[in-house]
């Protein structure tokens, strides 16, 4: 499969809801072991790759993390901010021919 096609399906996939892999609950290793992710500390940056609409983006934030997420599909981005009801702006970037989905901190 080409890296065209490989991305084809992958919008494909979530263009069908064929995201089987998605879950809508937090991950129960990730809430187990948190202390020993963010080693006690506290605002911890935490980047999350291709994110698809992780709901532990928004439960890391609620936690008080700063959390920057990475997807390339936009519509699992878009449906992330629907479903959590945030706010959000978008802007374009061209260095990375990409969409950026961007809320301010305190709307978290």
């Amino acid at each position: 499969m080409t890296d065209d096609n490989e991305k084809a399906s992958w919008v494909k996939s979530w263009e069908e809801g064929d995201i089987g892999f998605h879950k809508t609950e937090k991950h129960p290793m990730l809430e187990k072991y948190l202390d020993k992710f963010i080693a006690g500390g506290n605002n911890i940056k935490i980047f999350v790759p291709l994110c698809g609409k992780a709901v532990d983006l928004k439960w890391l934030a609620d936690q008080g993390h700063t959390v920057v997420g990475v997807e390339f599909v936009e519509l699992a981005c878009k449906q992330f901010f629907e479903e959590q009801n945030l706010d959000y702006t978008t802007k374009q970037v061209e260095e990375v021919k990409g969409t950026l989905f961007q809320i301010y901190c305190g709307e978290v």
